[in-house]
């Protein structure tokens, strides 16, 4: 691993510290989450967040990463499986999941578009995806995410409404709400209707 990958890998790690128990409730509650069903976290890291929503809900959650060494922590942790691999090629069988997280990972994401058809195309016809980022319209966010870029990751960040086109193009109808500060959650459903063709305006995203 590149010594930017490593420092990158553990502010990743220390990062995903903050999510607690009452943040996996949170989130199975929201998802209508019950003992059986299928969960993918994208870009979970070392699979905090994945573990408390296993715990809540009694689900299986698999979290996929690119990182070695946060696949290898996450797949330790109780009701948690890792897989590593990208999220615009995912390893997993059509309609596997239940719902699908992308929780604070989804601006990071190098193919967006394929990531997002990847997302439908793992979904079961009326699983639910979650996404939770920060609106690059705000100054706060806009500093983050320029911090982001000069240590040399990879970041394209989406307004509310950029994002809800994106994954209604994919065939995912839903809406984004504003949260606290900067914040927003998208909420979507997997449709049966077929993915458009439509091409998203790239000056949308900033």
């Amino acid at each position: 691993m590149s010594a930017h990958a490593s420092k990158s890998s553990a502010r990743f790690a220390k990062a995903s510290e903050r999510w607690t128990a009452s943040d996996g409730t949170a989130i199975a509650t929201e998802l209508g989450l019950s003992a059986g069903c299928s969960v993918l976290d994208v870009g979970g890291g070392t699979g905090v967040l994945a573990h408390h929503v296993a715990a809540a809900s009694g689900c299986r959650v698999a979290v996929l990463d690119h990182d070695p060494s946060a696949v290898a922590i996450a797949d330790s942790r109780d009701g948690v499986s890792a897989v590593l691999g990208d999220a615009s090629a995912m390893p997993f069988p059509d309609a596997t999941f239940d719902a699908v997280l992308l929780i604070d990972s989804f601006h990071h994401v190098a193919d967006q578009r394929s990531a997002v058809r990847e997302t439908a195309r793992v979904l079961r016809a009326g699983g639910l995806v979650l996404v939770a980022e920060r609106d690059p319209a705000h100054f706060a966010a806009m500093l983050t995410y320029t911090y982001e870029r000069v240590i040399g990751e990879s970041v394209s960040p989406h307004t509310p409404q950029a994002l809800a086109e994106m994954f209604h193009d994919a065939g995912i109808e839903g809406e984004s709400r504003l949260g606290s500060g900067d914040s927003y959650r998208f909420l979507g459903v997997r449709t049966q209707r077929a993915p458009s063709n439509k091409r998203i305006n790239p000056t949308a995203r900033r």
